[in-house]
């Protein structure tokens, strides 16, 4: 691809990123429309938070698919090993992952991961996987760790986290208990909280059941008269 046509390319797919409607709309120009600048078969953008997002001629990834149980394995891994963009292929994965590339992905891929964002409301750790039968050449790879980066400034602006994650809430837990530097262990935020459970659990907590119940005799006897009558009087108060 000439220089001009590669830079009209790249503008275009910046412009195409900031009038996207949401992050649904950006996993797809991101995952298909990326071959404008480089040349592949399968493309996959995977979070930490939701899994595999958005994979490439699809509308819609199949969550419980045996492919993309898969990748998720593929990308736990690469998230913790790969920090920087990178060729990747069958040999930097663990054995049972690598044994299924050739069954999946085609021989060479190109790892470029998200860096997280930083405050409460911006996602965590994601990234992309590019996939093709040829090598990546290291022009292609430093145009697409580029367009990457500019598509992340427009996801993370687009980026609505859900109120009910469970990353979101560990994610805001561990920021508050975070210590701070400068203070005294005592005074940690983390050590506020520990003795004050301490304090709480010094105080007895009296707990009372009431359920039916009904009282019976233990050797009960049948008391019967000859005669037909009414009880005068009982001598056993109940």
């Amino acid at each position: 691809m000439a220089v001009q046509d590669l830079y009209t390319a790249f503008l275009e797919l910046s412009r195409r990123a900031r009038r996207a409607v949401d992050v649904v709309e950006l996993g797809f120009i991101g995952v298909n429309d990326t071959h404008l600048l480089a040349p592949y078969r399968q493309a996959v953008f995977w979070t930490e938070e939701g899994g595999v997002a958005s994979l490439s001629g699809v509308l819609q990834p199949e969550a419980n698919a045996p492919y993309v149980h898969w990748l998720k394995r593929v990308f736990k891994f690469l998230i913790d090993e790969r920090e920087a963009i990178c060729a990747v292929d069958a040999d930097f994965l663990p054995v049972d992952e690598a044994n299924e590339w050739e069954d999946w992905l085609p021989a060479y891929g190109l790892w470029i991961p998200l860096a997280a964002g930083e405050g409460d409301d911006l996602p965590g750790r994601a990234g992309f996987l590019f996939t093709r039968d040829m090598p990546w050449d290291p022009s292609e790879i430093a145009m697409l760790g580029e367009w990457i980066d500019v598509w992340r400034h427009a996801w993370h602006a687009k980026y609505k986290p859900s109120p009910w994650s469970f990353q979101r809430w560990r994610d805001l837990a561990l920021a508050y208990f975070k210590p701070a530097d400068g203070l005294k262990w005592w005074r940690q935020r983390r050590a506020k909280w520990a003795i004050g459970v301490v304090i709480v659990l010094l105080f007895p907590v009296r707990l009372t059941v009431l359920a039916p119940g009904e009282l019976v005799p233990a050797n009960p006897a049948m008391i019967r008269a000859p005669l037909d009558g009414v009880v005068g009087t009982f001598f056993v108060t109940p």
